[in-house]
């Protein structure tokens, strides 16, 4: 696709072995958009947990800019999966596997933005089970 961005933790690739993969969305706040835009993200620390029944990931660090609102760059970040699937990843959790993430991508559509449209420029990470 047309300006899709695509961020990849290659250190994971050689890490770990990965048994499953999700795609999930994930919440983030205008600043750290902008900056994911222009491929300024770090995944090589960042796993995921759970708390208070949530998916959290924790040590992606996005960069603030300088002309933007000023976020924390370690903030937690919130994924969004559907209930059945984060059930079987905290039962999976406990078990002793690790939740890590491999890629962000995010997709735009070539055609003109309209309201309904910029609900489906999401980022996506991919996250794996190890």
């Amino acid at each position: 696709m047309k300006d899709s961005v695509y961020i990849k933790n290659r250190k994971a690739s050689f890490d770990y072995f990965f048994l499953r993969d999700f795609t999930a969305g994930i919440q983030l706040l205008g600043s750290e958009v902008k900056q994911i835009r222009k491929g300024k993200v770090s995944l090589v620390d960042s796993y995921c947990l759970f708390e208070n029944g949530e998916l959290v990931l924790r040590g992606m660090k996005i960069p603030v800019a300088e002309e933007a609102f000023q976020h924390d760059p370690d903030r937690p970040k919130k994924l969004l999966l559907r209930r059945v699937e984060l059930k079987k990843l905290e039962k999976e959790l406990h078990e002793g596997l690790t939740i890590v993430v491999k890629k962000i991508f995010a997709l735009k559509k070539e055609k003109k933005n309209t309201r309904e449209d910029l609900y489906l420029q999401v980022f996506y990470p991919t996250i794996y089970l190890l």
